[in-house]
């Protein structure tokens, strides 16, 4: 007869086996997505679930990840040549044992823009910072970002900028203190930002569209040469202990929202705040200074901006007042009874403009549904979340203004009075499923939930489907929605009321009550 200490043990090995969960596996192959040639070489990492499980290509561009938890999870896949797979585009959910064997990724192979920056007469110039900037979508305008951080020409003024994906771009060349021999005026010049193919304007440039995969090459960047004038002026700061503070300012072109291209910049913290810009061409600028109290412990920032014109002669005079945000004072409720897990609830101010993002304040909410924000120049949204799933902003008053859709200038002087916050239970949630027109499930599409009548930023829903096609939207604010799945689409680009007119009626129409659930099948939307 056996023992029972005989037998316990393989009666707990027995119980261990049946309460581990499978592990589960991802086999894949990685292919050009413009020739379906495989990658091999290709670099794998899985990030979920614990450490990042990493692999890489055979020959044939095939690869297998093991051993892998039930959960979510994104994949990152890296091979020089091509464009990095972007993080939300590839995700997958993985189910306790599951086995994937031919999981499909498409790397973009890389465009590239090359050339030559030419000078007087024609000659080369070495070691000029190139930058390339593209078109892209914010605030539901096209703006102008930085693609790529900017290259110098080489020793004959050669350039080459890779990495860049499919879309429109402007190539810049910022030309640092190089004077230009002198002309027949004697007047001393230097070379300017200038834009290709030799421009002095923006909008004046010649965009460069590429597809996937392009390489432009032989362009010829003129620089444009001008006369140059300095930029003077003080800041106003507080007499006390001005050595424990940081000041500095910088100059940006009046219409470069998205502060892509500093002009010029300089420190002003000697005792009288005095600063001087040099080398300034003639145009609209945006001067702004910051401030920074070094003793505070978050370092308060001051700031302050204004418009100048510059013209043919050195602009003196001006007086920058960096001035600390506004106080604003709020209280936080709920509507309703709050939720048992309601959690802590933060506060923020989201700015519309780049214009002194530094200051964009964020506080968090007291047990006694107290919070204090600094308010700096700009208009704001105002965003509130809590930790508590199914919560989200119902109303918001500051004075006898409703701030929900209007947002907060805080460029003006705020009410008397406190910010007033409604929070309430019962968002919706979406979630369903994007198919092809062959009925066959779309992974990393695109699922955007657009609201109603209303461009509050924060209403806006958005998720990429997994291999299986599936999305989830969830803490919807109740409300009417339009949902569209995209094949690729520029991020933000469903902000924007001219890039939606061209997608009108394709999306499913949604009302979502207190509390309400939907379920969808939408149909995959190639772009234009």
């Amino acid at each position: 007869m056996l023992s029972r200490w005989f037998l316990l043990p393989l009666a707990m090995a027995h119980l261990a086996a049946q309460t581990v969960p499978e592990r589960a596996s991802v086999e894949g192959q990685v292919v050009n997505q413009l020739t379906g040639a495989p990658i091999a070489g290709a670099q794998i990492k899985l990030i979920g679930g614990g450490s990042p499980t990493l692999a890489a290509t055979d020959r044939k561009g095939r690869f297998t990840l093991s051993g892998l938890e039930a959960g979510h999870y994104h994949i990152q896949i890296q091979r020089a040549g091509f464009l990095p797979l972007p993080w939300a585009r590839t995700v997958l959910t993985l189910a306790a044992g599951e086995q994937i064997k031919d999981f499909p990724v498409r790397l973009t192979p890389q465009a590239g823009i090359s050339g030559t920056v030419l000078g007087a007469e024609g000659a080369p110039v070495a070691y000029v910072d190139i930058h390339v900037l593209q078109l892209t979508w914010r605030n539901g305008k096209r703006v102008l970002t930085r693609a790529f951080g900017g290259a110098p020409s080489n020793d004959v003024g050669e350039f080459r900028i890779s990495g860049l994906g499919a879309g429109d771009y402007l190539v810049r060349a910022q030309p640092r203190e190089l004077a230009v021999p002198p002309g027949e005026d004697k007047i001393k010049r230097f070379y300017v930002v200038t834009w290709y193919p030799g421009v002095t304007d923006a909008d004046a440039a010649a965009a460069l569209h590429l597809a996937t995969g392009d390489e432009r090459t032989g362009l010829a960047l003129t620089l444009r040469a001008s006369t140059v004038v300095t930029v003077r002026g003080h800041l106003v700061r507080s007499p006390a202990k001005p050595e424990t503070t940081d000041a500095n300012v910088q100059l940006f072109s009046a219409d470069d929202a998205g502060q892509t291209d500093i002009v010029g910049r300089a420190q002003a913290n000697g005792p009288e705040g005095a600063f001087a810009i040099p080398n300034v061409p003639p145009g609209s600028y945006r001067i702004q200074a910051h401030v920074t109290d070094l003793t505070a412990v978050q370092q308060n920032i001051f700031s302050a901006y204004q418009i100048i014109q510059v013209s043919d002669t050195d602009v003196e005079g001006i007086t920058l007042s960096p001035a600390p945000p506004q106080t604003l004072a709020g209280f936080m409720k709920w509507d309703g009874k709050p939720p048992k897990d309601a959690g802590p609830c933060w506060v923020a101010l989201d700015g519309e403009s780049q214009v002194l993002m530094s200051n964009l304040p964020r506080a968090s909410v007291k047990a006694d549904g107290n919070f204090s924000l600094g308010v700096a120049p700009g208009r704001f949204e105002l965003t509130v979340y809590c930790e508590s799933k199914g919560s989200y902003l119902k109303a918001a008053r500051l004075g006898d203004a409703d701030v929900l859709e209007l947002g907060i200038d805080g460029g003006e002087a705020l009410p008397a009075g406190p910010l007033q916050v409604t929070m309430a239970t019962g968002a919706g949630e979406i979630e369903g499923s994007v198919l092809d027109t062959d009925s066959h499930p779309v992974g990393g599409a695109t699922v955007a939930a657009i609201p109603d009548g209303s461009k509050r930023a924060t209403l806006f829903r958005v998720d990429i489907t997994d291999q299986n096609g599936h999305f989830k939207l969830s803490d919807i604010v109740p409300g009417a929605y339009s949902v569209y799945a995209w094949d690729e689409v520029e991020d933000k680009a469903w902000h924007s009321d001219e890039f939606m007119k061209k997608y009108d009626g394709q999306g499913k129409r949604v009302q979502l009550d207190t509390g309400g659930r939907e379920a969808l099948q939408l149909q995959l939307i190639k772009v234009e």
